[in-house]
């Protein structure tokens, strides 16, 4: 989770769980301030996507709330990381293509109607943008298509101009699986964060009056 998402995050726990909001907003000032800058320290490992998830959980039930206020975020991480593994499992166990005189025939070509599709993280490109060394995660996002319907109702969307699919067409239009440690898909990472990143804007100097 990023901090630009932390607050929207906030907002929907406390609509869901408004005494957590309460007791937060009893301490002082600069008491509250660490308490949620502690939350973010913890939230920050969970997708966003998954956090809510979890959220939803607590409130309906499924997963137990936290004997106290204070451990509410390492349970949302907690469950997050469980709804993250769901969701790998759901894609590597979904039937995928159906078969036409023993050869595979897909609907869509870019998740081969497994629904989901394995990407760059973000994280990992935003990373590869600003020149820093970074290990190399990969994430799932739902596919537009008939088949990612259902992850579509918990699950980012795959978005081709902001993510990078480990399978896609090359230049060739043959569609391939490419590896993370092949440094040719590395480089390719690297032209797509570039492309990705606006080009810095110059400060002009003040006219001297």
């Amino acid at each position: 989770m990023k901090r630009s998402e932390f607050d929207g995050f906030q907002a929907f726990l406390f609509a869901r769980f408004p005494e957590l909001e309460s007791w937060v907003n009893n301490f002082a000032d600069a008491r509250k301030a660490e308490t949620v800058e502690s939350w973010f320290e913890v939230l920050r490992y969970a997708e966003l996507i998954h956090a809510q998830e979890a959220v939803r959980r607590m409130h309906a039930g499924d997963e137990p709330e936290p004997r106290t206020f204070s451990r509410f975020p390492a349970a949302i991480v907690a469950i997050a990381r469980n709804v993250a593994k769901d969701a790998h499992k759901k894609a590597a166990t979904r039937p995928g293509p159906r078969l036409v005189d023993g050869e595979p025939a897909y609907n869509c070509l870019q998740c081969e109607d497994y629904g989901m599709i394995a990407a760059w993280h973000p994280d990992t490109v935003e990373q590869l943008a600003a020149g820093e060394q970074s290990t190399l995660y990969t994430c799932v996002f739902a596919c537009s298509c008939t088949a990612g319907t259902l992850y579509r109702k918990w699950m980012p969307v795959f978005d081709a101009e902001r993510h990078l699919p480990l399978r896609r067409r090359d230049g060739d239009g043959v569609w391939r699986l490419h590896y993370l440690g092949d440094p040719a898909e590395i480089e390719a990472a690297r032209q797509f964060a570039a492309a990705l990143t606006p080009e810095p804007v110059e400060e002009q100097q003040g006219i001297p009056f």
